[in-house]
């Protein structure tokens, strides 16, 4: 019998950490949904609980712990006895060389993107190995892996997110725990809509797409395990 799962996700007020959400509740979890986004969230929180799914939403800017072990507490107090899932969907970028680009954008690229992601795996660590088991996600990029011009601080933070799930797997993957490192190619999101240029965005992934192949490696129970997931639109990385 397929143990009951409570899921975290940040970033869940749009794009892929929206549809991972939405995909999550769909198929039996009881979600906590963050984001900075107060209405957005609340919005969709509204949304889910009206079609009799579990859904809770929590304003947390995970840049800051405070929030993030505030974020973490409740999601550990809706009951135990479930298999945690955390999934660190809050990202942004801002493209452009590194000595034009706004300090604050690029500070804020490496503390959303890799600090956020930080904060939650280590908030959520100890109440996974209290239950034996938990699966961490990570919403990297094939950034992480492939170098691209004018994005130097979001190809940085993507790497570093990369590396951690590699790390914290090393260290607790012999202790029930999973750790699956996403890293799409470019997907259809708000993400690029103050972009000043993009890759023609009908030839993207859609976030839906990426949010079910989430969801089929979380809920994958065979003898396979999933560490990475390069994901690409069908005309390549764009």
């Amino acid at each position: 019998m397929t143990s009951p799962r409570r899921a975290i996700v940040t970033g869940a007020s749009s794009g892929i950490g929206r549809e991972t959400a939405i995909a999550f509740a769909e198929a039996g979890m009881d979600v906590v949904l963050a984001s900075r986004s107060g209405d957005a969230l609340r919005t969709l929180e509204t949304d889910l609980c009206e079609r009799g799914l579990r859904a809770v939403a929590s304003t947390c800017d995970v840049r800051q712990i405070e929030e993030v072990e505030r974020l973490v507490e409740m999601a550990r107090a809706r009951g135990r006895g479930v298999e945690p899932v955390c999934v660190h969907a809050a990202g942004v970028a801002w493209f452009g060389g590194i000595h034009e680009v706004d300090a604050r954008k690029l500070r804020e690229q490496i503390e959303t993107n890799l600090l956020g992601a930080i904060h939650l795996f280590r908030s959520a660590l100890p109440w996974m190995l209290e239950e034996g088991r938990g699966t961490v996600v990570s919403i990297a990029s094939v950034a992480a892996e492939h170098a691209f011009p004018g994005a130097a601080a979001y190809c940085a933070s993507k790497a570093g997110l990369r590396m951690l799930a590699r790390t914290l797997a090393a260290e607790f993957a012999d202790r029930g725990l999973r750790f699956l490192t996403v890293m799409p190619g470019a997907v259809d999101t708000p993400l690029w809509d103050f972009q000043p240029s993009a890759p023609p965005r009908e030839d993207m992934l859609s976030s839906r797409d990426v949010a079910r192949t989430i969801l089929r490696a979380v809920l994958e129970r065979s003898k396979r395990r999933y560490d990475e997931l390069s994901i690409l639109p069908p005309k390549g990385i764009l």
